[in-house]
């Protein structure tokens, strides 16, 4: 069996990337994790959107969304520590949720934003529901698509953080709604610990 061609995966990427409209900024974040790649575009002085891709996919996929969002947002789509893309751990390895957590504070810090519109989708809005729950002073607005093992099909409402999900038939909202409880005091439901 012949070895992979090194060169494929790049060239495949880069082919993708040329999808996306207009001006695309190329951004290397430097943390404790390693390189995160961020794609950025639209105005400069808008408001920030960060997008996270599902698994096993890239920053690339958002190419269809990135110029309507963009019209209106700064757009960051950011290659996910640990997935296919252009990001290259190094030093600490993200392991647990706890460390993605901490690497996505590293994107924010990067990025140099103190808060920030957070659209996940599949794996991506875990990571994200996770964040905002983790990080509420940092997510001013939660978009999740398709997110993976967020919601229980119960149709009862999840405590997670200060965020209630209520999911599915008889729950008195629509499927996949939340909305926050100030000054919870109890532990959150959790997943991860």
């Amino acid at each position: 069996m012949a070895a992979p061609d090194p060169t494929a995966f790049p060239a495949a990427y880069a082919q993708a990337m040329a999808r996306w409209p207009g001006a695309v900024e190329r951004l290397d974040l430097t943390s404790e994790f390693g390189t995160t790649r961020v794609h950025a575009c639209g105005p400069a002085d808008g408001p920030p959107l960060v997008l996270l891709h599902g698994g096993g996919t890239t920053s690339a996929v958002w190419y269809a969304l990135a110029p309507a969002l963009a019209g209106t947002h700064r757009v960051y789509a950011v290659d996910q520590m640990g997935t296919p893309g252009l990001s290259v751990p190094g030093g600490r390895a993200v392991r647990r949720p706890a460390d993605l957590m901490a690497w996505l504070d590293g994107v924010w810090d990067g990025l140099g934003l103190t808060s920030a519109t957070l659209l996940g989708h599949s794996y991506g809005g875990w990571v994200a529901l996770s964040y905002a729950a983790r990080a509420p002073r940092r997510v001013d607005r939660l978009v999740l698509l398709d997110p993976t093992g967020c919601f229980a099909p119960s149709g009862r409402p999840i405590w997670h953080g200060r965020y209630r999900f209520s999911y599915g038939p008889g729950s008195g909202a629509p499927a996949g709604s939340w909305r926050g409880r100030p000054g919870a005091r109890r532990r959150p439901r959790s997943w991860y610990g």
